[in-house]
């Protein structure tokens, strides 16, 4: 066998400069060529060799070390805190740049033959890793991945896959951050698909804790399932011929009237779905009510209360009506019918009952 070495070696690399040691060694007609490297390099000229426009969003110098082994396939490792580099993710993926991150990443690329991939693992001193599958056409695009929190991730055929126990998720983060994100390469990536609990889950001004979500989502359809002290049941958004139904079917389910300091996102009727809404047990701030039904229809810019019923103590209520908005204004009209042998209940739950006010939900 043949070998060859260089050392104390240095480059321009990704924007940054390092050092770096070869050695080579001959076997039969091939070779065999390791290198070693530690230096700096700058995130965003690293995300541009991937075909996305994240390398826009991100930005700053990183410390790496890692190694690179060239046979008939390229495998490789990095390791990096990430100090000096924002991530502008929602929790629990984001961190200010005087934070580090220590993250290790190997990777394994079938570089020849007709179908090219690169395989990513990333693992975190956060407790989550993430595998991912790049495919080259003709530039590298990621193809599937997944996440694990506290578990090894398992790479699905098709798509993403969250497992795990996710320490904090705020829905309304990651709305405002999804909706920044048109065009950056990830909107086909489907179907995403969650087995996960979250410790504490964010949404809209309510909060959960230890909520079990599993279920499939795509642009065309969601169908989750959801287990918590909480929540539980399904709930589902599908859209048919330029249609969108909601659904839902649930034991029971808790909501808390918003605060007036909340900031919620501003409610127009018009972009309701159709809803078939059912909870057995619905626990409404301090009010407890049963057999929760709603059903509405959408019409143009208004929403229809085709039927809202449900049981409270010695109560039956039975409401139907419309919301509407016209610009800035809403306006809305309600017939309620109540049967009740205790009128200070119906007193109660409207006291409780928030005014749609400005869209706003309060």
């Amino acid at each position: 066998a043949s070998k060859a070495s260089h050392r104390n070696g240095s480059a321009r690399f990704l924007g940054g400069s390092g050092g770096f040691s070869v050695l080579g060694q001959k076997r039969g007609d091939s070779w065999n060529t390791q290198i070693q490297g530690t230096g700096t390099a700058h995130l965003e000229q690293a995300l541009a060799l991937l075909d996305t426009d994240l390398s826009g969003s991100l930005e700053g110098q990183f410390h790496w070390h890692g190694s690179l082994d060239i046979q008939q396939t390229i495998s490789f490792t990095l390791s990096t805190d990430l100090l000096a580099v924002a991530l502008p993710y929602p929790a629990p993926f984001g961190k200010p740049a005087n934070q580090p991150l220590h993250l290790d990443l190997r990777g394994e690329c079938q570089c020849q033959g007709k179908n090219p991939n690169l395989r990513i693992h990333l693992a975190s001193d956060q407790n989550w890793q993430a595998v991912m599958m790049l495919s080259e056409e003709p530039s590298w695009r990621l193809d599937r991945a997944a996440i694990g929190f506290g578990t090894e991730p398992e790479l699905p055929e098709q798509g993403v896959h969250l497992a795990g126990q996710a320490p904090k998720i705020d829905l309304q983060e990651w709305r405002s951050w999804l909706t920044k994100q048109e065009g950056v390469g990830l909107s086909d990536i489907w179907p995403l698909q969650l087995d996960i609990e979250v410790r504490d889950l964010q949404a809209f001004g309510q909060a959960y804790a230890m909520l079990g979500v599993r279920g499939n989502i795509t642009p065309e359809k969601w169908a989750l399932r959801f287990d918590g002290p909480d929540i539980a049941g399904e709930a589902g958004w599908l859209k048919e011929d330029n249609e969108r139904r909601a659904y839902a079917d649930m034991q029971r389910f808790r909501f808390t009237p918003p605060d007036e300091n909340i900031d919620l996102p501003d409610l127009h009727p018009g972009q309701f779905p159709a809803l078939n809404l059912f909870v057995r047990e619905l626990r409404y701030g301090e009010q407890q009510l049963r057999d929760f039904t709603l059903v509405t229809t959408p019409q143009n810019n208004a929403v229809l209360v085709d039927s809202l019923v449900f049981d409270q103590a010695s109560s039956k209520w039975k409401i139907t009506g419309v919301w509407s908005r016209r610009g800035q204004t809403h306006r809305s009209a309600f017939d309620a019918q109540v049967d009740t042998q205790k009128f200070t209940e119906v007193l109660e739950l409207a006291k409780a009952n928030p005014v749609i006010q400005g869209g706003k939900g309060t």
